[in-house]
Parts: structure tokens; sequence; C-alpha cells
């Protein structure tokens, strides 16, 4: 390993080396290699650049960073390692602390972007984190699916996939759902009463969790002989079992997200492959039949920036799931204001501001917009979530001087229990959605919990799912058109009480009565959309609005 490191060779293979190397001897092995090398020569560009991405693949941002600055200060210029880089500032708020060297990464990645004609992001659902248009996420998108092999040839001892007939509209649809979220997380959680309202259909779902501990949490309709793990095989083996199990329609749940496997799909177990939720964007891929989305997250004008054709839902395409999961916030509105925060560690007065997605959806164009409104309001506090906890201090001193108090304004709170997270959200007077890449669940968190959240859509998927949600409960009041709405909005909410408590009334009486949490309507029209699709497969399909009782 360590002649590996001194070799002459591209950083890029070397990587690849190491990478297959921990996948099949451990990263403990990888690791003295990597030791060995940085005391020989601690400023050796190429094991930096390992060690940087392999810690970046372990989503450990804050080890990988020393390592990327090592490398580029070392002469290190492959666009794809600066992207990863400049993502895991992102992730960390380095902008914050390291602007000028955060800046000057930026726009050297989105400008290679940009002229060069291709996309530097290694993965599609990086790109999401960044201010590029659609066509350079479709491009990533394109690139990733480019890459993507089947396993090696097919085994001679499978043999070629078989189909039942497709379903007339009175049969019963039998959905295959992959998913890497069988457990208690933003997705898993979102989906948990969902499935068991598909009343005309049989659903399989094909788990690839890779902890043994997240599959405690059940989802409600799908019996354990309806669960078939995928976790460990290999593309041909997971298609084997989807075909064998005679799905019509594979939902895929995962895209380019984290524990992607799209090769799955390209081997075509199914009748149509649809994907849906965890990526909000396109797949890109030539083997997706249809993305299911809704008319506000993607706009017909916008189609062409999708690959796959397009299952518009009637009400919005990210179901939730919070009225049958109990979470109800209404009880503690009567509780005082000052009591509940008091309860839950909050400052017990003044303007609570909250933001509860990943701090890497903070840009420093919308921190700015929040603290020159904080500045307005010395009373006034910013609640954010503490993932990563470096993220906070990162942003505490980067409000140090932009408004009074600074970085003491700002709390950071880790992740709240299942059982208390709404009714604590529910503390908050307003949500501050992020703009290139806006809350999604957490979103219909402070929604369901009545608080008005304030958001800005843009032309992508990924920041207008809030605006999905909004558009759907009929409480609009706080979209805004571009960064100075936006702004004014917030302002205008910050300075009247009244205005706030108009919305939370909107938002208590819509989210009990409309469709957004309603997850019996919602599957309802899925299981219409579905057999639609199976028979219009060279067409978009769009689902009339019909209120299933």
């Amino acid at each position: 390993m360590m002649a590996i490191l001194q070799a002459p060779l591209d950083p890029l293979t070397v990587y690849s080396v190491f990478f297959q190397f921990a996948k099949e001897h451990g990263a403990v092995t990888v690791s003295r290699a990597l030791q060995e090398s940085f005391s020989s020569n601690p400023k050796n560009p190429t094991t930096s650049f390992v060690a940087a991405e392999l810690l970046r693949n372990g989503l450990q941002c804050e080890q990988a960073m020393p390592h990327y600055f090592n490398a580029i200060n070392a002469g290190m210029q492959q666009p794809q390692f600066m992207a990863n880089a400049l993502f895991c500032m992102q992730e960390l708020c380095l902008w914050a602390s390291h602007n000028q060297a955060y800046s000057k990464l930026h726009e050297r990645v989105l400008n290679a972007t940009i002229e060069g004609g291709n996309t530097i992001f290694q993965s599609p659902h990086q790109a999401l984190f960044f201010d590029v248009d659609n066509q350079a996420v479709l491009d990533a998108a394109h690139a990733a699916c480019s890459t993507i092999e089947n396993e090696g040839q097919k085994p001679t001892a499978i043999p070629d996939f078989k189909f039942t007939s497709i379903p007339k509209v009175t049969d019963q649809l039998h959905i295959g759902v992959f998913t890497t979220d069988f457990g208690p997380t933003a997705v898993g959680s979102a989906v948990q009463y969902v499935f068991q309202h598909f009343r005309d259909s049989r659903i399989t779902v094909f788990d690839d969790t890779a902890k043994k501990n997240a599959r405690a949490q059940a989802w409600a309709g799908v019996r354990d002989s309806s669960k078939i793990s995928i976790s460990g095989t290999t593309e041909w083996q997971a298609a084997s079992a989807i075909n064998r199990a005679q799905v019509h329609v594979l939902l895929d749940m995962v895209g380019h997200a984290q524990g992607s496997r799209l090769g799955l799909s390209k081997l075509k177990p199914a009748k149509i492959n649809v994907f849906w939720l965890a990526h909000a964007s396109t797949t890109g891929a030539d083997w997706m039949h249809y993305a299911l989305v809704d008319k506000i997250a993607v706009p017909p004008e916008y189609s062409h920036t999708f690959h796959e054709r397009l299952i518009l839902h009637p009400s919005s395409y990210h179901v939730l799931s919070h009225a049958e999961r109990q979470l109800n916030p209404h009880s503690s509105y009567s509780e005082a204001l000052d009591t509940k925060r008091t309860r839950f560690g909050m400052p017990p007065s003044g303007l609570l501001l909250a933001n509860f997605g990943r701090l890497s959806r903070i840009s420093h164009d919308v921190f700015e917009a929040w603290m020159r409104v904080m500045s307005k309001f010395d009373s006034s506090t910013l609640w954010l979530s503490a993932r990563p906890k470096t993220g906070v201090v990162n942003l505490r001193k980067f409000a140090n001087g932009k408004i009074r108090g600074g970085g003491d304004r700002i709390i950071g709170t880790e992740k709240h229990p299942e059982s208390d997270h709404i009714a604590i959200k529910s503390a908050a007077d307003i949500a501050l959605d992020t703009w290139v890449h806006s809350m999604h669940s957490t979103a219909g968190d402070a929604l369901w919990a009545g608080v008005p959240t304030v958001s800005r859509p843009g032309e992508r998927m990924v920041s207008r799912v809030p605006a999905s949600m909004m558009s759907d409960l009929g409480c609009t009041q706080t979209l805004s058109r571009n960064s100075m709405d936006y702004e004014e909005i917030l302002l205008a909410l910050a300075k009247d009480r009244s205005k706030r408590m108009a919305i939370r009334r909107c938002l208590e009486k819509k989210a009990e009565a409309g469709t957004l949490f309603d997850p019996k309507y919602w599957a309802g029209a899925t299981q219409r959309s579905f057999k639609m699709a199976l028979e219009a497969r060279a067409m978009h399909v769009v689902v009339a609005n019909r209120k299933m009782n």
C-alpha cells in the first residue's frame, strides 16, 4: 500500500485502489497505511487526497477538511476533488469561518461546471446543495448513470425475466418498494403509515437498510412476510428477487441519495420503474420510466429538466403521516408560550426564528438575510439543528459583528425525541426555509406544528418542496417570489404577532381538513396513477383531484 502512495499514479486511481481495499479488508488496514505515509512524508498530496476522500465517503467531513486543504495547497486541481472539498465545507458551514478560501473554491468549482459543459460533481445529490441550474443537475445525473454498470455478465443460472400481464383497472396491483429508509429516519417516518392505505394493491418492500436496529420501526400495513432484505446482494440477485415476486411497479425511494442502487432498476425486473421522494430531482436514467411529483414541485414548464416522464399527483407528492403518527401539537397551543419554551430549554421571551433542516443547506446569502432581520430585533434568537455541532460554532463566529450579541443569540439543539419533536417545534414563532436546497420533511413538521414558514421556491424541485406543501394546504401567504420578497415577508411577520397567529390558525384548520396530511387520499390517487402509467407508458400522467372517502 505504501508503494502505491509513493508511485507516480493519478490520485483518482490510487483512491480507487484504496477504496476497494477498504471494502474488502476493512478501514483499519487502510488507516495504518495512510498513517505510515504521513509519518514519512507529511506533505504528500496523494496521501492527503486519498485520506480526504475516504473520510468524506464515510461522512466524516470535519476530519477530512485538513487533508483537503493540504492537498489543494500542494497543487491538487482535479475538479471533482475540489467539488468534494467544497461540499465538505458546505456541510460544516466553513464559508462562515473560512470565507475567503470557500469563496475562491466555490468560484472555481461553479465556473468549471458552467464553462466545461459537463458537470464536475461526483454525485448528482451533491449538486443539489449548490446554486447551479437545472441543466447542470441533469448533466450530473446523466454522468452518474453512464457509470452504472451491471455487475459483470448475467449468470447463466438466472433465466430471462418474465412478467405477468398488465393488470386491468379492476385488478390488484403489485407494488415493489425499494428503500434504504425502513426505519426511524425522516423519510421512513414520513411514509410509516402510507402503505396500509393501498387497498387495491399488494405491497412488497425490498429493504436495503444497512443497520438492523433501524428495522425496529415497522411500516403499518406491511407484514413481515412482505419484507425482503436485499442488503448485501448483487444487482442481479436483487433484481431476480423482485422479478420472482412478479412486481408490476418498482417504486425507487432512493434515486441518487445515499444508498443508491439505480443499477437494480436498470435491469428492469418490473413492468415499470417509478422514482419518488428521497432525491428531489431527476435520476437522469433512461430506464426510469416515471418520476412521481406534482405540478407545484415540478411545474409543466420545467418538465424538460426531468429525463423521466412525470406523474403529476393531485396533492403534494410529499405525503406526510403526522396525523396517524399521533403527533398532535394543537393540544399544546393552550400552554403559555414562555412556559413551553422554558420547558424545552428555549429563551422564554422574544422572537424565536428557527430552521429545522441540516446546516449544509444554509448558504451565505440566506444567512445574511436572517442576520439583517435579526439586527432589527435585539430580543430575537435563531434556533438551529446542531447537525453537525461544528457548523453551529462556525455560524456563531459569523454572527459576531453582524448582530448585537453576536453568536450568543444562536442556539443549536440535538435531535428531539419522536414523541415531543412537533410540540417542541411549535414553540418557534417563524420557520426560516433555505433557498438553494429547501427543507423537506422538516418543512412538513413546521407546518403541522402550526409554525408560519417563509420559503423562496426557485426553478429546481429541490427548492420547491415547501411550496408544494403550502399550496396543497391553501396557506401560501409566506411564499416569496425572490430574495428581496423573502426578506420583506419575514420582516413583516417578525413585526406583527397578529399576522403570525392568523397563519397559525390557517395551518391548523387546513392541516386537519386538507390532503397534505391524509395518507389515505394520497395512496388512492397514487394507485390510480400507477395503473394509468402501466397503460400509457409513452405519456405524462395527470391524476384527477378526486377526494377519497
